[in-house]
């Protein structure tokens, strides 16, 4: 039903913004049989590679204790998602990840002249220093025979990456 709305909202000429408010009935549709069925989303692998390397993403998503009232009122909704996730990322793509973004670097500041393979070695190397080092040193990753591992939690509004919690935005009702 999604598809095939999505086909003739594209269709219609509709803005986005229309085509989205057209869809709510749709969404609080599926919002009600989800709360009503307990249904999770199970994600058994989504990955992304990246030149021979693979990074992966596995995880569930699940609304707890909501109810249908809950669906008028995403504040309440919202704190009532509960999602784990595990991210697996080898440091070797990381590292081809710095290395593009450091020719890119080198090559803008050469005006147009050949980047220096030496320099754009060298700023490689820092980029990808400053990125495990943040990831490592901050928290947020854990390294595992070569490779980055997050475990991802958000419960009751709160989202922890390695039981560390980060902060987010609130989306508490506005106050009088």
């Amino acid at each position: 039903e999604l598809n095939a709305f999505g086909e003739k909202a594209n269709a219609s000429g509709l803005t986005p913004e229309q085509q989205l408010a057209a869809m709510q009935p749709m969404f609080k549709s599926m919002g009600k049989a989800v709360i009503r069925r307990g249904a999770a989303i199970e994600i058994d692998e989504l990955s992304a590679a990246y030149k021979g390397n693979t990074a992966s993403l596995k995880g569930r998503v699940t609304v707890e204790g909501a109810s249908e009232a809950d669906l008028g009122a995403l504040p309440a909704l919202f704190k009532k998602i509960v999602a784990r996730f595990n991210v697996r990322v080898p440091v070797a793509m990381v590292r081809d990840i710095a290395g593009g973004v450091a020719a890119k670097q080198v090559s803008a500041q050469a005006d147009g002249a050949p980047a220096n393979p030496q320099t754009v070695a060298q700023v490689a190397q820092s980029v990808n220093d400053i990125i495990i080092g943040k990831l490592l040193g901050n928290g947020y990753a854990r390294l595992e025979k070569d490779v980055l591992v997050s475990d991802i939690e958000f419960r009751g509004g709160v989202l922890r990456i390695n039981g560390k919690e980060i902060a987010l935005p609130t989306f508490d009702e506005p106050k009088p």
